[in-house]
């Protein structure tokens, strides 16, 4: 069965983006900003970079720098999980 051009026009129009203009939502959606709580008390900050700066300047507890000496990046992932519930004991 041979194809026609209008075949081509309108599977070519179906993966368009700009085909898909005017269907934004009317409201973007806004990211909750949850409560970061610190390692070593119960203060709670807007975001963990926060949280890590304090960690650093009021307990000397470089989390970034622990969490670079760990290893490779997948072991440096599962590694950063067991060093927070260490630091959390």
């Amino acid at each position: 069965m041979a194809r026609s051009e209008s075949d081509d026009s309108s599977n070519s129009s179906l993966l368009d983006p700009q085909a898909d203009e005017g269907w934004e939502d009317v409201e973007p959606e806004e990211e909750e900003a949850l409560p970061v709580v610190s390692f070593f008390s119960n203060d709670t900050f807007p975001d963990a970079k926060s949280m890590i700066e304090d960690c650093k300047q009021r307990y000397n507890f470089d989390f970034i720098g622990a969490q670079k000496q760990l290893g490779s990046f997948h072991s440096k992932f599962v590694q950063s999980f067991y060093l927070l519930h260490f630091v959390q004991r």
